[in-house]
């Protein structure tokens, strides 16, 4: 086995955590100066950095049960083998000590 290459791969999902912090840290920052700025995109030396949106929506309790009924709808179909499936594989890392 050849064990520098989970090392590898534990470093650069350690790394990814950390990045994906500093991320989330650097863009109320971001859209701050943006907005300061009266721009919602900003072309710089390292690229082009542009304030994007996405809506999300809370649905009513009919829709809801609705979702519900399809779910339940999928779920039968899966069983009765109608429903086609396609399978993708792929590596799962949990750090030694880290809770599920």
């Amino acid at each position: 086995m050849d064990q520098d290459l989970f090392i590898d791969y534990a470093t650069v999902c350690q790394q990814i955590k950390e990045l994906e912090a500093k991320k989330d840290e650097l863009n109320p920052r971001l859209l701050a100066y943006l907005g300061s700025i009266g721009d919602n995109t900003l072309q710089t030396g390292v690229g082009t950095f542009t304030v994007g949106s996405r809506k999300t929506y809370e649905y009513s309790a009919a829709i809801k049960e609705r979702e519900l009924t399809l779910k339940e709808a999928k779920k039968v179909e899966v069983e009765a083998g109608v429903a086609k499936s396609t399978e993708t594989q792929f590596v799962r890392y949990q750090a030694a000590g880290a809770r599920v």
